[in-house]
């Protein structure tokens, strides 16, 4: 008998619990088309921030290989990419392929200082996207999932394209 009571108890809360659960879905299976917009619109947010900061990444690995290290006091490319092709190959995991050989080309030289190749000294970017924050940067209405646009303050125009998790550099424009 207790059993049996145990078990009436047991399929009642279930039945209680299913009933409240199948409400909830219900709710949120009903969302308004505002909702499905702004949540369409936050995630195009945070897609918009992670080209954002893919960018402002790729910068800094240009600086990494070409405005760290010196040789007696002469710019070089940095010896752990000791070689143009080295040099693009890295490259090419944050920028489109013809734009990285556009920047080594840009810091290369024919000197060298010892073992390591001089770099030239002005940068390829200028204005730097480091020097600007998320909040100067216009992002284009037609931006996607797969590719973003955005201007800087200072007019510079990046596409960025998906490849596999995050966004590469397809170009750069000044306007």
């Amino acid at each position: 008998m207790l059993k049996k009571a145990t078990a009436g108890v047991m399929i009642a809360a279930l039945l209680v619990t299913g009933a409240a659960c199948s409400k909830a879905n219900d709710s949120s299976a009903t969302s308004s088309p505002q909702s499905t917009q702004a949540a369409a619109k936050d995630n195009q947010g945070k897609v918009n921030n992670k080209a954002y900061l893919d960018a402002r990444l790729a910068e800094e690995k240009v600086n990494t290989l070409f405005h760290e290290k010196k040789v007696d006091n002469k710019p070089v490319l940095n010896p752990a990419y000791g070689d143009k092709q080295r040099a693009v190959d890295f490259l090419g995991k944050y920028y489109d392929t013809a734009l990285a050989n556009q920047i080594v080309d840009h810091y290369l030289t024919d000197q060298k200082q010892g073992e390591a190749i001089v770099v030239k000294t002005d940068k390829f970017f200028q204005p730097s996207i480091i020097e600007n924050k998320k909040e100067d940067i216009k992002f284009d209405d037609k931006s996607n999932a797969d590719e973003v646009t955005f201007t800087t303050k200072d007019n510079l125009t990046y596409v960025m394209k998906k490849k596999g998790d995050t966004f590469i550099v397809m170009n750069v424009e000044k306007k």
